[in-house]
């Protein structure tokens, strides 16, 4: 159940490697405003299968990850940046890309929180 109207845990602030898009940690969900298409993608905790920080699509080294690169959706220049990879269980796109001011802090939250949800 997603809880609306509650505070976020952090916010990642719009910048040009955003492409001045908007991430947010809520304690159940994530919300990444995709001003593209003028969307909002919600995506509730249970629905991430995993979370990682991931090299720029173009220094791959590992040929595992090609699958995530080919089949995943860049909301922003993740292509070319240090950025943040979500698997999810079911959404249109399984593999999500995206670059938040700071993906270690971005990361170590939501990372935080999907323990706690597994509890």
């Amino acid at each position: 159940m997603i809880l609306l109207g509650k505070k976020p845990l952090y916010i990642s602030r719009p910048s040009p490697r955003s492409l001045w898009q908007e991430y947010r940690i809520y304690e159940d969900r994530l919300e990444l405003r995709f001003w593209l298409f003028l969307k909002k993608l919600t995506i509730p905790l249970n629905q991430i299968v995993t979370l990682k920080i991931v090299a720029p699509a173009f220094k791959k080294e590992k040929k595992s990850e090609f699958m995530a690169w080919f089949w995943g959706l860049f909301l922003d220049w993740a292509a070319f940046n240090r950025h943040v990879m979500i698997e999810t269980k079911s959404y249109f796109a399984r593999y999500l890309h995206f670059t938040p001011d700071d993906p270690d802090a971005f990361f170590n939250i939501c990372n935080a929180m999907l323990k706690r949800q597994n509890e």
